[in-house]
């Protein structure tokens, strides 16, 4: 699949799955690939399949949220750490 047809599906796919679960059906037809292929695709992209009534469907992974934001923690820096002297400078 070219790089640009990917990246229209990917939009597509985010876009359609705010609302909710999205029969594979709407998707093939953007993509012009077989839904095997498709759903191999999209579960590579980070999406889940899921089967209800005899339908597969495509639902987004809920995003992990880490407490804090995405924040790292700071590392404290001891006396011998080469940033340590950094620190210590103040600019006019």
């Amino acid at each position: 699949m070219r790089p640009d047809r990917l990246e229209k599906l990917a939009v597509a796919a985010r876009r359609l799955t705010r609302q909710g679960p999205v029969a594979m059906g709407e998707l093939a037809a953007i993509s012009g690939i077989s839904r095997q292929e498709l759903r191999q695709l999209l579960v590579a992209l980070g999406y889940r399949a899921v089967a209800e009534a005899g339908e597969e469907s495509l639902v987004a992974r809920p995003r992990s949220r880490r407490k804090g934001g995405n924040r790292r923690p700071r590392l404290r820096m001891d006396d011998g750490h080469p940033f340590a002297k950094l620190r210590e400078l103040t600019l006019a």
